[in-house]
């Protein structure tokens, strides 16, 4: 609290933020769902009372976590608390409890603002009296402005509510007549798609014949027999419970942008696969069993696309008693374990530093030494103060060469800057979520108004539903290894993975049910949109695909410099890295319907069928286009601004002269994106098996598009 810029915001927005969700998740929906199942099935009291003692037990569970001793210390001690929120929510509804539970966290969250003694620490403390007593400002003013002290009535509680009588429906009124769509508009958009498709094309052969990063060959498996067989010769020896576990990884980070923007391109190509990674396997040699303590030695690999291994770490713990040598001692072997790994002797290095490091039983000394016969890296359009250059660490512990791994150095002031842009490109993307997260929940939400209004298809639900979970639950099973491998080794791994499964079956369902509840609205609200023709749908609906990858292409070439395009090799880390490529359009077809599909009905009724508030509908539609471009790369914020606004005028030419007309043209046009996407893998081929795995993804999608378009078309 006291480390943030505003320790009072700090106690007070979480106190609030807490106080606010936990009544509203913890007592108001499990008490009112409770009442309203028990109302339907005449037994109200009892499932009241079953959603009390369930409410109690979860929010004393929900602060297991917390880090005290016995692990069920809070649940037993929130036990009386949960039962006196219930109890509140109970006779006086939701709002008390709120200002209770807020006023609560406020003391905890504030505690070292009151204790702290630090110059101007008083204008803090006042602020945290001053919004915490908020709700006591709005009775005194309330009281000021009625001039006397009055009594709640009896009707303004809980007991008193009774349901309102029922409204007769409205009919609505008749929507707008829709324009057809016209010749010279089927004509072009036909011509736009060819177009398309050829410059699509084109992208792709030049982008697979210019590949600096080039391919991961090597398999998961051979990358795990390789670090094990490299382990051996260095007389490292495995038992049952060592696990060897190896991710792809695709090589990107920082110093790529550092060394292509500074020393230009050709620097940057040579140093490729040398001080600048290439898509690579990690490998990580790890165990889950017996002491804590010693659970902390791990062997990490990297093992490059040729097989060779690049870097090996010995990570000891702390405990592990060992040599302590003085620093003359542990150059000698530093320099040793450089001339063994790299063949560089002592003439060909510069020393930077020599840095010890006192553990509880040894000394651990880290040096680092400039690489002499690379050379620096020399600026050719920034100030010298941004020079940066090659650079060996080498991690000595005890009297064992623990690592010698060999970077770029980035200056600090680089850093710097990259940070800045992470952090800005992280709020980027958060905000992205968020406009994507809430126009799928207000898709779900729809849904739910539509079905309890009888305007609903439940057995399309059912289907997206379903096909959303399978095709996520394949891809969790699949990805198994990889989940695996980055788990920390501190906690049991059967509890890890108990926690996975655990949050991973709320958050799919979770995700499936909000889908399928979006697309099963669908029907009832597509039925007010005209019909083209299937002969005249189905071409243009794959023209407007192919438009949307053309354009997506396009973009991400402007937003994505030549440093930055990585391979995707995520695949390998797979059990099966075929079916993952297969699966990964299935679930961005299916959401991406629920998402494009509600957003166009909304800017439908905004506009009311293109006939008022255009202005309004194109503002609309070209910030969902914008925020669709992603996230920058790097600190590059104008290629992404340009990116963006490409796509938002893509998607606005694409609603006005095209969809709007017919919305079922949207899953034919992102199946065909979907199809290009993987596609793009057949060419690209960065890892075995891929091209097999673009042609079946690209299959898959494809079917499914034309299925999910001929079942919204059928049951309009």
């Amino acid at each position: 609290v006291l480390a943030t810029y505003a320790p009072w915001l700090s106690a007070i927005a979480n106190s609030f933020q807490a106080g606010f969700w936990e009544e509203s998740l913890f007592r108001a929906v499990p008490i009112a769902g409770a009442a309203l199942i028990g109302e339907r099935l005449g037994q109200r009291r009892l499932f009241i009372v079953l959603g009390f003692i369930v409410q109690a037990i979860v929010f004393g569970a929900g602060h297991a976590p917390y880090p005290n001793q016995p692990a069920y210390a809070r649940p037993v001690e929130l036990i009386v608390p949960s039962i006196g929120f219930g109890l509140l929510y109970l006779y006086f509804g939701l709002l008390p409890g709120i200002i209770l539970h807020f006023t609560f966290d406020v003391v905890w969250f504030a505690l070292p603002i009151f204790l702290a003694k630090a110059p101007g620490i008083w204008l803090q403390q006042v602020m945290v009296v001053m919004f915490t007593l908020v709700p006591l400002w709005v009775v005194v003013w309330r009281r000021m402005q009625v001039g006397r002290w009055t009594e709640l009535p009896d009707s303004a509680r809980n007991a008193a509510w009774t349901p309102p009588a029922a409204v007769t429906p409205v009919v609505e009124a008749a929507a707008a007549a829709r324009e057809a769509l016209g010749s010279k508009t089927r004509v072009t958009w036909l011509s736009i798609g060819a177009l398309s498709f050829a410059g699509i094309l084109a992208a792709v052969v030049l982008r697979a014949s210019d590949n600096p990063y080039g391919k991961l060959q090597v398999s998961r498996a051979s990358a795990e027999g390789i670090a094990r067989t490299e382990l051996q010769t260095r007389g490292v020896t495995f038992s049952s419970k060592w696990r060897v576990m190896a991710v792809p990884d695709d090589g990107s980070g920082g110093p790529h942008q550092f060394v292509y923007e500074t020393a230009g391109e050709s620097r940057w190509r040579d140093l490729l696969g040398v001080y600048l990674p290439r898509p690579r396997w990690r490998v990580r040699v790890a165990t889950f069993e017996g002491d804590v303590a010693d659970r902390a030695e791990e062997w990490r690999l990297y093992v490059d696309a040729n097989g060779e291994v690049r870097s090996v770490q010995h990570v000891l713990p702390q405990a592990r008693p060992g040599a302590t040598l003085d620093e003359n001692a542990a150059r000698t072997l530093t320099l040793a374990g450089v001339k063994q790994r790299y063949g560089l002797d002592r003439t060909q290095l510069k020393e930077i530093s020599a840095r010890p490091a006192k553990e509880k039983a040894r000394t651990d000394w880290r040096f680092t030494f400039t690489d002499l016969e690379v050379g620096r890296i020399v600026p050719s359009r920034l100030p010298s103060s941004t020079e940066g250059e090659p650079r060996i660490d080498v991690t000595i512990a005890g009297d064992e060469v623990a690592s010698v791994n060999r970077y770029v150095h980035v200056p600090e002031e680089w850093e710097r800057q990259q940070r800045a842009a992470s952090t800005r490109n992280l709020i980027i993307q958060i905000s992205t979520s968020i406009i994507f997260g809430g126009l799928l929940i207000a898709a779900a939400i729809g849904g739910m108004m539509a079905w309890s209004r009888g305007r609903y298809a439940a057995r399309l639900f059912l289907l997206a539903a379903v096909m959303a979970l399978a095709a996520s639950a394949a891809g969790l099973a699949n990805s198994w290894p990889a989940l695996v491998a980055n788990l920390p080794t501190t906690a049991p791994l059967q509890l890890q993975l108990i926690g996975i499964l655990a949050v991973a079956s709320i958050g799919l369902t979770l995700l499936a049910a909000m889908v399928g509840l979006a697309i099963g609205a669908l029907p009832a609200r597509l039925a007010r949109f005209g019909r083209i023709g299937d002969r005249d749908a189905v071409p243009l609906g794959i023209a407007t695909g192919l438009f949307g990858a053309g354009i997506g292409a396009a973009a991400s070439a402007i937003r994505t410099p030549a440093w930055a395009r990585y391979p995707n090799v995520d695949a390998l880390g797979a059990i099966v890295p075929i079916l993952d490529v297969a699966l990964d359009p299935v679930m961005s077809l299916i959401t991406g319907m629920a998402v494009v599909l509600t957003a166009v009905i909304a800017v439908d009724r905004l506009t009311r069928s293109w006939t008022r508030r255009r202005v309004a509908g194109i503002l609309a539609l070209a910030a969902i286009g914008f925020v669709a471009g992603g996230v920058p790369a790097g600190s590059h914020i104008g290629g992404w601004a340009i990116a963006g606004l490409l796509m938002s005028l893509g998607l606005v030419a694409v609603y006005v002269t095209l969809v709007r007309f017919d919305p079922t043209l949207v899953p034919l046009a992102l199946g065909t994106m979907g199809a290009i996407r993987a596609a793009g893998l057949v060419a690209q081929r960065p890892f075995p098996g891929a091209a097999f795995g673009g042609v079946l993804a690209a299959v898959v999608v494809s079917a499914l598009s034309w299925w999910w378009f001929r079942l919204l078309r059928r049951v309009v």
